[in-house]
């Protein structure tokens, strides 16, 4: 049997961008670190509505998390800036700097098209269905009923094997080693340098509702709103009427405790609606069996006469008159606790990562020389951005040399994000070399907008949004060793480069 435990860091929340160490003490066991992760504990705070409401309702707005308010999907190993780990016996073993850099990019080379859709629903940034709406992890709406939706708790996990290369082990024998420490750094900013939310979003597409022979049933309506829409009588100003086809409600968007205003072009008769209207909160929706649906509002909406009749009627929903933060209340180490582990080697060879970063003007050309470890196996280059995502569309080609030996005898080109053969060669090897499993080559980093194929296609036409890592693949030596770095651009456009060293260690049990 095996056992899992959770660990509570020794520093408590609220973490923020001050705030942003968090320490994990490891008891003296056996763990399964490949089966382990570090678990951030969040909530996204309530919104305020706009002041123009009066009719008492509680909002729910569904909150979606961007990262530096990108459209990009990103991993969670966004959260981690630098992920220390270290034992009573041996002291440091892994001391990893741009961690987040470094697995966020790896993650759209080392994951199939299909694995990232499918994993996708575990991001911070969620993106959107097919119908192009969101659900939220900090959000329980409720889509028939009266119940309120409400506001949650989640968790955000980090597997152990992107914090550090020795979270792949599935047997770790710290009880060999005195025990250990996790030291994690936090990116916790928020708003234009960090983390922001957006409560933004939109209704299906018109032809999502089908119409129905009802005289008042509304089929004129622009995207975004809904068709078929008929406002009550007199003695039900509260409810609006949407007439759905029966097999249509697979894809209601409405929520309990949505915020939203209801408009119209036209009316027959005098018919108008009442200024509350302009801002209602849904309190209880009827789905019938037939996919008639009654919506429920906090304040009045229209009281028609019999004779009067309402046209063009549209929903939208509302964002908030100030958007709601994103809070990492706690931080927890979940491990998989091996009762009854197997029998270790005396000792164990893996491989980590030292990180040198490098800055320049912008300028169309980057020369330089990088020291590489003795110990260095392999080198993986990246161009980050403000956001950490590896992408230059304007790089032109590129040169590698090690101690003035050229790794590949010819410039790569790789102009207009076209990569040719000796880029993808070049790749290979260097993941091989590293022990990286390589599952994808296109570079396509997922969008949180747009309908399921523009966000797989990472709506970069221009192809501007594809990630690109640079592979240096090199040897174990005596001594330490030069990798010389050519490139060229289309204007002013490289500054960064980020170069991760991947050595060969040992720890002796």
């Amino acid at each position: 049997m095996n056992r899992i435990t959770r660990i509570n860091s020794q520093q408590s929340g609220n973490f923020t961008e001050t705030n942003n160490i968090i320490t994990f003490r490891l008891p003296a066991n056996t763990y399964d670190f490949s089966a382990s992760y570090l678990e951030l504990n969040t909530i996204i705070d309530g919104a305020v509505q706009l002041a123009a409401n009066a009719g008492g309702g509680v909002p729910i707005y569904n909150p979606q998390l961007k990262w530096y308010n990108t459209e990009q999907t990103v991993n969670n190993i966004s959260f981690v800036r630098r992920a220390q780990l270290s034992t009573t016996k041996h002291g440091v073993l892994e001391d990893v700097r741009r961690a987040d850099i470094l697995q966020k990019n790896l993650v759209n080379y080392t994951h199939a098209n299909e694995e990232i859709d499918s994993l996708s629903y575990k991001n911070a940034t969620q993106a959107k269905d097919f119908n192009v709406t969101r659900g939220s992890m900090w959000r329980e709406f409720t889509q028939s009923g009266a119940v309120a939706s409400r506001r949650r708790q989640a968790p955000i996990n980090i597997p152990m094997s992107q914090l550090v290369s020795l979270g792949k082990s599935s047997v770790f024998p710290l009880d060999k080693t005195m025990g250990g420490v996790l030291e994690i750094e936090l990116q916790a900013g928020t708003g234009a340098t960090g983390w922001a939310v957006s409560t933004d979003i939109s209704l299906p597409p018109v032809n999502a509702i089908v119409g129905t022979a009802n005289p008042n049933a509304i089929n004129d309506v622009p995207d975004p709103g809904v068709a078929g829409a008929s406002i009550g009588l007199a003695d039900n100003p509260l409810i609006l009427t949407l007439l759905y086809g029966a097999t249509n409600t697979t894809n209601f968007p409405f929520w309990v405790g949505m915020n939203c205003k209801i408009e119209k072009t036209g009316g027959a008769n005098g018919a108008t609606l009442l200024a509350g209207a302009a801002n209602v909160i849904i309190t209880d929706i009827t789905i019938a069996d037939d996919g008639t649906v009654d919506l429920v509002f906090d304040q009045s909406i229209s009281a028609l006469a019999n004779t009067q009749t309402l046209t063009g009627v549209t929903i939208t929903p509302i964002v908030p008159a100030t958007e709601p933060t994103l809070k990492i209340v706690s931080a927890n180490l979940v491990l998989k606790q091996l009762i009854a582990p197997p029998v270790v080697a005396s000792s164990m060879s893996y491989t980590t990562f030292d990180t040198e970063e490098f800055s320049q003007a912008g300028s169309a050309q980057l020369n330089h020389t990088f020291r590489l470890p003795a110990s260095c196996v392999n080198a993986i280059l990246m161009l980050p951005d403000a956001t950490g995502l590896s992408k230059l569309n304007a790089l032109n080609n590129y040169r590698l040399s090690l101690d003035n030996i050229p790794i590949v005898n010819r410039s790569i080109d790789v102009a207009g994000g076209v990569r040719n053969q000796l880029h993808f060669d070049l790749l290979m090897r260097s993941f091989q070399k590293g022990g990286i499993e390589l599952k994808n080559t296109s570079g396509v980093m997922r969008a949180q907008t747009g309908l399921l194929n523009a966000q797989r296609r990472g709506q970069n036409a221009g192809r501007e949004d594809e990630c690109i890592i640079i592979g240096a693949p090199c040897y174990q030596s005596d001594s330490s060793k030069l990798l010389q770095v050519n490139m060229n651009a289309t204007g002013t456009t490289i500054v960064n480069l980020t170069v991760f060293k991947q050595l060969v260690r040992t720890i002796e049990f």
